[in-house]
């Protein structure tokens, strides 16, 4: 299901900025990212409890895992994402720019800033499997 959104928010990150909109891209691709990388480790049996054992105590009656976007930060280093240091340092970089594009009232995405991130994005998403995208 986390797959079939990310392939969604990767569709939408593309027409984003295919039209002009470099803000909303930097936004979904991050989002692309976060979905899918949840998605392949909740697969291969990674729990957000490895990274905030609060989230067990938290979440525990409803029994949801609940993963927030620092622990994803640290995840994406997690050798079962099979993920090398640039691909991880591409997260980490869509990380930023998503957190500007959504919250800066100051300073907007460019479109250059987001050049290597859509470069490096079918790398990433087609590794973990995401419907409709090939490395």
């Amino acid at each position: 299901m986390l797959k079939n959104k990310a392939a969604e928010n990767y569709k939408i990150a593309q027409l984003a900025r295919g039209n002009g909109n470099p803000n909303a891209a930097a936004s979904r691709i991050y989002y692309a990212f976060y979905q899918a990388g949840i998605g392949e480790l909740t697969e291969k049996g990674v729990l957000p409890e490895k990274y905030n054992q609060n989230v067990t105590l938290a979440h525990e009656q409803q029994r949801i895992n609940k993963w927030t976007h620092g622990m994803f930060a640290r995840a994406v280093r997690n050798p079962r994402l099979d993920l090398g240091k640039k691909l991880q340092d591409i997260i980490q970089d869509a990380r930023v720019l998503r957190e500007k594009g959504d919250y800066s009232d100051t300073d907007n995405v460019e479109d250059y800033e987001l050049e290597e991130i859509f470069l490096r994005a079918p790398d990433i998403l087609g590794g973990w499997g995401v419907p409709g995208v090939w490395t």
